[in-house]
């Protein structure tokens, strides 16, 4: 029960934040929310997370996904997505990129691309975010690396939250929808010394 109040203060919370604080203290407080009286369809806010602090990908040439949730989408609306990994170069220098994907289908602008050199900048982060709007279902989210091989992909964290709407409380059209992600991967950089 605390588990399931918890997660209701946190998503009320973030959806009053959502819309300002000058209308918020007008809509709802945790004291307006009887016990049990909320059910499922009530709560649109849904987020899944996952986390490792081991090698999410350990000097592996090509591609490889690092992590990955699902979170249901009850309605359409928007699913707010952010990723991290720690990326080091233990002997050679190499190329890295990492990217979200939407199933199998890259999210638009989501790529992030380092280079990193053991005797230079042999450690980066290598983080990226996205915005995708979605129409209800459940959604397999992907946290994507690529690498000529040298590289490993440590600590990484991936986050995926839908939100039924965006900042004004509009919805998300079809044509944004369909326009949010595309099938071609993004064009990858090659291993170089």
């Amino acid at each position: 029960m605390k588990r399931h109040l918890t997660l209701l203060f946190v998503a009320v919370a973030f959806a009053i934040g959502s819309i300002g604080t000058a209308t918020a203290a007008g809509l709802i407080t945790g004291k307006q929310i009887k016990d049990k009286s909320l059910q499922a369809n009530d709560l649109l806010v849904r987020v899944a997370t996952a986390q490792t602090d081991n090698d999410a990908s350990n000097q592996v040439s090509g591609t490889s996904t690092l992590l990955k949730v699902k979170v249901n989408a009850p309605t359409k609306g928007y699913l707010v997505v952010t990723a991290s990994s720690d990326v080091y170069a233990p002997t050679n220098p190499d190329y890295g990129n990492c990217w979200i994907q939407l199933g199998d289908k890259y999210a638009l602008g989501s790529e992030r691309s380092i280079r990193l050199v053991p005797t230079d900048n042999g450690e980066e982060d290598c983080n990226t975010n996205v915005v995708i709007p979605v129409a209800a279902g459940t959604r397999t989210v992907k946290f994507v690396s690529s690498q000529g091989g040298n590289l490993v992909f440590d600590e990484t964290t991936l986050s995926a939250e839908f939100v039924p709407f965006n900042g004004q409380g509009k919805r998300p059209t079809g044509a944004e929808i369909s326009g949010a992600v595309v099938v071609a991967k993004p064009v990858l950089k090659h291993s170089g010394n």
